[in-house]
């Protein structure tokens, strides 16, 4: 699902994938359309699970997970105005260091290998 007006409700874009339950599954994951999300500069509306929080920081409008809650949140963005972009900073989330970061965790403490 790319970040695309389909996806908006008013100047919002909804992430049903990631406003989800605290699952083990969810916890662990970082799809790869919160970067698609982040592009757009929009508003994100999501729950507080897996990586997003430290992709998307404290930009996102997280609420807790429930029907209501995901209800009131998509009522309050059709009501407001437009808001302006917001810059996620995602830069620093490049494939070289996640794959960097992943190597640090499997090579362990001591030295590091070469890659």
């Amino acid at each position: 699902m790319a970040a695309s007006p389909e996806n908006w409700v008013g100047s919002w874009i909804l992430e049903p994938f990631i406003v989800g339950a605290p699952t083990v599954l969810n916890m662990s994951r970082c799809p790869s359309k919160i970067f698609a999300y982040a592009q757009a500069r929009r508003p994100v509306i999501a729950t507080r699970v897996g990586e997003l929080p430290e992709v998307l920081g404290e930009f996102p409008n997280y609420i807790e997970y429930s029907p209501r809650a995901y209800a009131d949140a998509i009522a309050a963005a059709m009501a407001a105005p437009r808001g302006a972009d917001v810059e996620y900073h995602v830069e620093r989330h490049t494939y070289a260091d996640r794959a960097q970061r992943l190597l640090d965790v499997l090579n362990g403490p001591g030295p590091r290998r070469a890659a």
